[in-house]
């Protein structure tokens, strides 16, 4: 089955005249790639934009990932071992999903999104694409996911409609696993989530709790975290049943690595703030703040990622406001530090999740404008609202997928 779905897929890509980038389309890409760089050696000489379906024709933003001509010169020896024209039937070891998707995690830390998505999104399509080679690498499905999570970081729905348009749909009724479309149902609750529609959200949330028989044991350990902490944050965003998110929070922290563990803390510091003790929140990520960011008052890459960082920042300053300047000076220092994050990460056209800025400023009360306006002035904020497009292609996929 899967490979006739493959197999139709090959034929209805047609091969038509090469359609070249308007003026237009290049700015859009120059601009999310920062500039026509290589999303692998991030080299922008000899770099080469590259259709992910090979179709010369289909000229358009998400269909377009920079990379150099070497690697461009070896997905077309990989063709050539796809159609059988080649007798070599290996690959080359530093270009493979898996590769890839090592190093789409190592530019997500680093807060390179657009690069993190490209690779990601590449190792998706290479698996598609030359299953020959490729049929023992994980699913296509594991790295869309792991593309639509840097997607939705960068507030970009036009990707996020895409990948679920091609990477998902046409594969859910024939070779998605349990486990995969658990996994599509939390990302696309995840996304409900960041754009404030908290039913949605919730509804599916509790489809995937109650399948979770569907998974082994292993695979529920290393979703617990993730889960639980966005379960906490609904009732956070709802402001009720407080103790119950903080409880959620401290079993989530028992599964978290360290950048899970500092989102986790985030938000048992908004727990604090929601019931107006700013004093305990501001004891609470005094350790965090020091551990985050390293001697030259950036974050620690090794440690978190930068949305989590900031976001850190950004919620010990509203405690700190909260506070009623009572400790002006200390206010006035992590204004300064937030102010040089948020230039330093202006340069990458960094975006906060619409989640992450709101609940980190929801409780500052007549304060709030101050850092709205440092944050507009430095930062564009992403879009909050969510587009008739992307909560209609939300409602598709959730009816497509049975448990």
């Amino acid at each position: 089955m899967t490979e006739n779905l493959f197999l139709n897929f090959q034929a209805n890509i047609t091969v038509s005249k090469r359609k070249s980038i308007s003026d237009s389309l290049l700015r859009n890409l120059s601009a999310f790639y920062k500039g026509r760089r290589c999303i692998i050696s991030e080299n922008g000489a000899n770099t080469d934009w590259h259709h992910l379906d090979e179709n010369s024709s289909n000229t358009t933003f998400v269909n377009l990932i920079p990379i150099s001509r070497d690697y461009n010169n070896l997905l077309e020896r990989y063709r050539r071992i796809e159609a059988k024209a080649d007798n070599w039937k290996g690959y080359d070891p530093i270009f493979f999903p898996e590769g890839l998707n090592n190093k789409s995690k190592h530019h997500f830390m680093r807060g390179d999104v657009a690069l993190a998505y490209g690779c990601a999104r590449l190792a998706s399509w290479m698996c598609r694409r030359y299953p020959s080679l490729f049929q023992k690498e994980k699913s296509h499905i594991q790295y869309s996911l792991d593309a639509m999570n840097c997607a939705r970081h960068s507030a970009m729905q036009n990707l996020m409609i895409d990948i679920i348009e091609r990477d998902f749909i046409p594969y859910l009724q024939v070779s998605v696993s349990s486990i995969e479309k658990i996994k599509i149902l939390e990302e696309m609750a995840a996304i409900y989530q960041e754009y404030g529609l908290i039913n949605e959200a919730r509804e599916l949330f509790d489809l995937i709790n109650s399948n979770k028989n569907l998974i082994s044991k292993e695979e529920q350990y290393l979703q617990e975290a993730r889960f639980l902490r966005r379960l906490a944050i609904i009732n956070i965003q709802e402001k009720r049943d407080i103790i119950d998110a903080v409880d959620k929070l401290n079993a989530a922290d028992k599964y978290a690595d360290s950048n899970k563990r500092v989102a986790i803390q985030n938000a048992l510091a908004w727990t604090k703030m929601s019931t107006n003790n700013a004093t305990n929140a501001i004891d609470f990520l005094n350790p965090i703040v020091d551990k985050v960011f390293t001697r030259d008052g950036l974050p620690d890459t090794l440690f978190v990622a930068p949305w989590n960082a900031i976001e850190t920042l950004l919620t010990y300053y509203g405690a700190l406001l909260m506070k009623e300047k009572r400790n002006a000076k200390a206010i006035k220092n992590v204004e300064e530090q937030l102010i040089y994050i948020l230039q330093t990460y202006k340069n990458k056209d960094m975006q906060l999740r619409p989640i992450a800025y709101s609940l980190s400023s929801q409780f500052r009360g007549h304060s709030i404008s101050k850092i709205e306006q440092l944050y507009t002035e430095i930062l564009k904020p992403s879009n909050d609202i969510m587009s008739f497009a992307l909560n209609s292609i939300l409602i598709k996929v959730v009816k497509l997928i049975r448990l």
